[in-house]
């Protein structure tokens, strides 16, 4: 039985925030009032629409009783800070979403026991992460983070780390071979950043990569070794960057690979013919598109059906496509 996730609307005297709701949740909310609860419930969600506050065990203990009990949270609205040690005060905590937090620029903290943390759609302009094994989905789309100012730590051994989801879509990153080596790794999804190339091997340092997205980026090559050692890729897009050439021997060395997307680059050529295995889905530009193997022609009836093919494929594997790409 999934828990109830109870929004907490209290008002506090002087100079402490009012918490309310303001827009529509994806689930069904119970409001309160201070004189109506004595626990937390083990889904929590704050949203905090009036003075900046800073997240941490003190604020949190004036919401409730027993806030070390809850399992999930969601915060939202006008917080400046999170505390570096709240996680590790929360002992129960799986969950956690801090999203449009507008004034949190600055992360610190430790993952302790979460296995899953969004920090999605802030202003984030530095990270620092120290990971313990048990995280597997961590989120930091849509803030300002660059290169130098995103810092993962660990004591554990990287084989230990259980991370299989990384999400850094939507900053302002130009290389990744300063970020941490998850060997665990199976989604890593880095569209919508400035990244021109990457080394020779700094892929390796994800040999488990199921999923890669480098969607509109600044890629301008494709060197040889780049993909060496991500024997179980299945999903590339590398659609809408600067390529002009489809390097075929590369595609050829990816033995497990299902999806290629490289439209909206600047690719003239391509012999199908010069491919040694068939994928699933591959589409190089306008005038090459196939599905199974089989081209598509854009200018027949057929076309639309095709596309509703192409875009259930995007949203299996959870590309965080629009239809306007296609």
């Amino acid at each position: 039985m999934l828990p109830t996730i109870v929004v907490l609307p209290i008002l506090y005297t002087i100079c402490s925030a009012s918490l309310f709701i303001k827009r529509q949740h994806s689930a069904d909310f119970t409001a309160i009032e201070d004189s109506d609860y004595h626990h937390c419930p083990n889904a929590l969600e704050i949203e905090n629409i009036k003075k900046d506050e800073f997240l941490d065990l003190e604020f949190l203990d004036g919401l409730c009783k027993n806030v070390a009990g809850v399992i999930r949270m969601r915060v939202s609205g006008n917080f400046y800070g999170v505390a570096e040690a709240l996680f590790n005060k929360l002992p129960r905590l799986e969950e956690f979403q801090g999203n449009d937090m507008t004034n949190l620029t600055e992360l610190n903290l430790a993952t302790w026991n979460l296995r899953q943390i969004d920090f999605s759609r802030n202003n984030i302009e530095k990270v620092t992460i120290e990971f313990m094994d048990e995280l597997v989905y961590l989120n930091l789309s849509r803030n300002k983070l660059s290169d130098e100012n995103i810092v993962m730590t660990s004591m554990r051994p990287s084989l230990s780390l259980k991370l299989r989801t990384l999400d850094l879509s939507y900053n302002a990153l130009t290389r990744i071979d300063t970020l941490y080596p998850f060997w665990n790794l199976r989604k890593f999804i880095l569209n919508d950043n400035r990244i021109a190339f990457i080394k020779p091997g700094i892929l390796q340092k994800y040999p488990n990569l199921v999923t890669l997205n480098l969607a509109r980026n600044k890629l301008y090559d494709l060197p040889i070794g780049m993909f060496t050692g991500l024997i179980h890729l299945v999903n590339l897009d590398l659609s809408h960057n600067r390529l002009n050439d489809t390097k075929i021997r590369i595609i050829n060395s990816l033995r497990s690979l299902e999806f290629l997307d490289m439209i909206g680059n600047n690719i003239k050529d391509f012999n199908y013919d010069d491919l040694d295995h068939h994928l699933e889905v591959l589409r190089i530009n306008d005038n090459h598109i196939y599905i199974h193997g089989k081209k598509v022609d854009l200018s027949t009836k057929e076309a639309q059906k095709q596309k509703m093919v192409l875009l259930q494929w995007y949203h299996h594997n959870t590309f965080n496509y629009h239809e306007k790409y296609l």
